[in-house]
């Protein structure tokens, strides 16, 4: 239930706002951010100079669950990126992935289109076991593992663009936290289900399609 001041923004308004309050992280997190945003080989100004298509690509241990993401090829991605790209004239594209080949490897397969990505080890990721279970059993580091996360998706936020996966928390999260910064939705395409704002809401589009968020 949406308060009745707000109703008339809609769900999407609402809880997008309730994200960019609670997104403040600490002094040690925004640190840490700072220091992925220096390291970037396309340099730390990615994001002012030009418009960014914001890429998440998410391969890790999702796309071994009975029912997780589809995963898709990185072209099925790019083709995306190439129609906004076309109706909008971005070149620069930041990539969010757990997959170390799809960072090593845009830029060589795409060089109409400037990358930047941030310096973590995504070799940690290829494994087919869930990161949840490797953190409890102290094989990932809670800690690095978090810093790494929230930093990642803070820069996907300052994109202009979107492509990615709505079935994935982190792509929703990384979307609101954009629209709020922005003022506006922005161009996005989703390579599987709509957008949706409620966790545990059942979504339906089209004739006989349904997801749980």
């Amino acid at each position: 239930m949406l308060p009745e001041a707000v109703k008339s923004m809609g769900h999407f308004w609402f809880r997008a706002q309730i994200l960019r309050y609670m997104w403040v992280p600490q002094e040690a997190t925004q640190g840490h951010t700072e220091a992925l945003r220096h390291s970037m080989q396309a340099g730390s100004d990615f994001f002012s100079q030009h418009a960014v298509i914001g890429v998440h690509v998410r391969r890790g241990d999702s796309c071994h669950a009975e029912e997780g993401l589809s995963c898709h090829a990185l072209g099925k991605y790019m083709d995306a990126v190439q129609a906004l790209s076309k109706q909008y004239g971005a070149t620069r594209v930041f990539l969010a992935t757990d997959d170390e080949e799809v960072a090593s490897t845009a830029a060589r397969e795409y060089p109409q289109f400037q990358f930047a990505t941030a310096s973590i080890d995504r070799l940690r990721y290829n494994n087919t076991v869930f990161i949840g279970r490797r953190l409890a059993t102290g094989e990932f580091a809670e800690t690095s593992e978090g810093l790494d996360v929230i930093s990642e998706v803070t820069l996907l936020s300052q994109s202009d663009f979107f492509v990615g996966q709505f079935t994935s928390n982190l792509a929703r999260v990384a979307y609101m936290l954009m629209a709020t910064r922005l003022g506006y939705l922005p161009p996005f395409v989703s390579l599987d289900v709509p957008m949706c704002t409620a966790w545990s809401h059942t979504i339906t589009w089209g004739k006989n399609h349904t997801y749980v968020c």
